[in-house]
């Protein structure tokens, strides 16, 4: 197995080339690194001590490598715009909330709750703890349905793809529990539908617990459940099992399991409902373009020999059909979320807005990667590994390219969207530290004053930092605003510090002004990040708001 450490120490590059989270003196994040590299290596060592057999502990390095990689490579990042809302959520524990389902705000509410701090370590740490799961329930579902091999060659894929890996695996988002939930489920119903004893009624109801947990973690893992009655449907040997109660008690555990968001939308007029479900919304024309577009794009986010393996397994499982009853089990449970999103993006309004809504989809093609390449290995051995070790090559360079920049920012020299005013790379993963201070330089940090922002991508920036110091009134289109503070008895005669960039509201910046008795210009705030400029943001001071803020319809 010395292939193993070859591919553990491809991983363990992209630890080391990560300076570690920042902290004083000069080489604090090099000392991080380096600690947690020998704590890696000597993880290793452990490993090889442990009952298992060659390939079980090759898919255990390879987890803890991997695992190590991703929180090496997001210590140097501040907080997504989705993680900065989920973090701001986790601080008022509710049924459900405006956008998602609870799960990830508990998850981070918990932690933070553990470790008293909202450090960018403790509030992924649930992330990176399921994502490790998760890598070895792939790895024994796919044993389970293939063989070990199969199960070794997925977890690899899995690692290796920058949108499960290095996004999904890693930051605190909705798609972290739902992944891991929904692996379980798997993990439970192959155990009963693809192994040598029949299912029983307690696997029935694990899988629903675990199907409930993943709807409560994010909306769009019921697309999975088609997909199941689908496999049932057409595999004559399991068609019966829908004259059981079996599945029957499934979905009632599921729904048991998502009634808070059921509560929680029944008491705010269905609020997430409608707002997800806008998102489906169709305008009668067909975008090939967009499609094209963002195919293109997750092609890249999924890393490109990753996704063509995906998109090829998955066919040939589709084309064989129920013939090949494992394989179909994973194109099943595939397909439905797969097909809905590509039907969003042609025919959608709005059209699939990250990659990462596939994921629930993707996530069931990774089975198929490890069989194919499992019974390619023997046939084409230098190809596999080779490919493999390219991957994890990319892989750094990407790596190493991306933190060098966030410390330096040298492809602004190159790349002309990277402006002396806005770094899009780092800007939006940037928190706003000097904001705070330098409301308290300006003694603007009072009960007479509030912040006033028409884009909710800044507005949960400003919370986050501000913490419920100020009022935040988020002018924002995007129904997720409503989340703050939206009294405006509250606010007249009061000062405004007024957010003008990127402005997203109904309202003009004019038609804002006017409601204050006066307005003038403030310096320019800058927003940084490891020591360097990412983005310049203007602000105004709107002095005595004399009438409402917010339109009511």
């Amino acid at each position: 197995m010395s292939w193993v450490s070859s591919v553990s120490a491809g991983f363990a590059a992209l630890l080391l080339v990560s300076p570690g989270p920042s902290g004083p003196g000069k080489h604090a994040g090099r000392k991080s690194a380096a600690h947690l590299s020998r704590f890696f290596f000597a993880f290793c060592a452990a490993v090889k001590t442990l009952p298992f057999d060659p390939l079980d502990r090759s898919a255990i390095l390879i987890i803890a490598a991997a695992a190590a990689a991703h929180a090496g490579f997001v210590s140097v990042m501040g907080f997504s715009i989705d993680e900065t809302y989920d973090v701001v959520m986790a601080r008022h524990l509710a049924l459900s909330y405006q956008d998602h389902p609870p799960a990830i705000m508990w998850l981070i509410a918990a932690a933070v709750h553990l470790f008293g701090s909202e450090s960018h370590l403790v509030a992924r740490l649930p992330t990176l703890i399921l994502a490790a799961a998760q890598s070895w329930l792939v790895y024994r579902l796919t044993a389970r349905a293939f063989d070990k091999w199969a199960g070794l060659f997925a977890v690899i894929a899995l690692a290796l793809s920058p949108l499960f890996g290095f996004y999904l695996g890693a930051v605190a988002v909705t798609d972290g529990p739902m992944l891991f939930s929904l692996t379980v489920a798997a993990v439970v119903l192959a155990r009963g539908l693809l192994g040598p004893r029949p299912i029983n009624w307690r696997d029935w109801l694990v899988a629903g617990l675990f199907f409930g947990i993943a709807c409560l973690s994010k909306f769009t893992a019921g697309l999975v459940l088609p997909g199941l009655v689908l496999f049932l449907l057409t595999v004559p040997r399991h068609r019966r099992l829908l004259l059981t109660p079996g599945p029957y008690l499934a979905a009632l555990a599921a729904l048991a399991v998502f009634t808070p968001v059921i509560v929680w939308n029944a008491q705010n007029g269905f609020a997430a409902f409608v707002f997800q479900g806008s998102r489906a919304a169709l305008d009668g024309h067909i975008h090939v373009d967009r499609w094209v577009s963002h195919t293109g794009f997750l092609l890249t986010v999924m890393g490109p020999a990753v996704w063509l393996i995906q998109i090829g397994t998955l066919a040939a499982a589709l084309w064989r059909g129920p013939r090949d009853e494992r394989a179909w089990f994973f194109a099943t449970l595939a397909l439905m979320p797969i097909v809905f999103f590509t039907g969003i993006d042609l025919f959608g309004f709005q059209g699939v807005q990250g990659p990462h809504w596939l994921s629930p989809g993707y996530l069931f093609t990774f089975p198929l990667v490890g069989a194919a390449v499992a019974r390619w290995r023997p046939r084409f051995p230098r190809l596999v590994w080779g490919t493999i070790a390219a991957c994890v090559f990319g892989a750094a360079m990407v790596a190493a390219v991306f933190i060098s920049h966030t410390m330096t920012g040298w492809l602004g020299h190159f790349v002309p969207a990277i402006t002396a005013d806005y770094d899009p790379l780092v800007a939006d993963d940037t928190d706003w530290h000097g904001l705070r201070s330098r409301l308290e330089q300006d003694g603007l940090l009072d009960s007479r004053h509030f912040l006033l922002l028409g884009r909710y991508e800044y507005c949960f920036k400003v919370e986050f930092m501000i913490a419920d110091r100020l009022p935040i009134a988020c002018l924002s289109t995007n129904p997720v605003s409503h989340s703050l503070d939206r009294d405006d008895a509250a606010l007249i005669g009061h000062d405004a510090i007024i957010i003008t960039d990127r402005w997203n509201a109904r309202q003009s910046i004019a038609a804002v002004s006017a409601k204050f008795a006066s307005v003038e210009p403030l310096p320019p705030l800058w927003i940084t990040d490891h020591g360097r400029r990412v983005l310049r943001v203007h602000l105004a001071l709107g002095h005595n708001l004399q009438r409402p803020i917010f339109e009511r319809h």
